[in-house]
């Protein structure tokens, strides 16, 4: 038993990704009811805008294929992650928000937090 948590509908709308209570990562698809776990573990998830791969928090940021494959550490914290194209923004640590470039695999700061509780990007 428990909560699902946090849904992200792909970009075609035929499935959310959540996590549960009981952990993990999950996938449901909503045309024939099915679910299916994409990990053991892992809250916020967040679809990419051609709906291939999810990004999620884990103690670290991490990006897996919806096919279960390829499964990446980015190696930062990174909260709240919200997708786009080619990019992930996220709050961190010290409540900024950066964003992070997949392709050249760096980051930059958006917003410091200069005192302020800035969460929860989104595009």
């Amino acid at each position: 038993e428990g909560g699902c948590r946090a849904p992200s509908w792909s970009p075609d709308g035929i499935h959310v990704a959540y996590y549960h209570d009981a952990g993990g990562i999950a996938i449901f698809n909503i045309e024939n009811s099915s679910v299916e776990l994409l990990t053991p573990s892992g809250i916020l998830p967040d679809y990419s805008p051609d709906g291939r791969t999810i990004v999620f928090f884990d103690g670290n940021l991490k990006l897996i294929n919806v096919d279960r494959t390829d499964l990446r550490d980015l190696g930062f914290y990174g909260y709240e992650p919200s997708f786009a194209v080619g990019r992930i923004a996220y709050s961190t640590s010290t409540d900024a928000i950066e964003l992070y470039n997949i392709e050249r695999r760096d980051r930059i700061i958006l917003v410091s937090s200069l005192g302020e509780n800035n969460f929860d990007p989104d595009w």
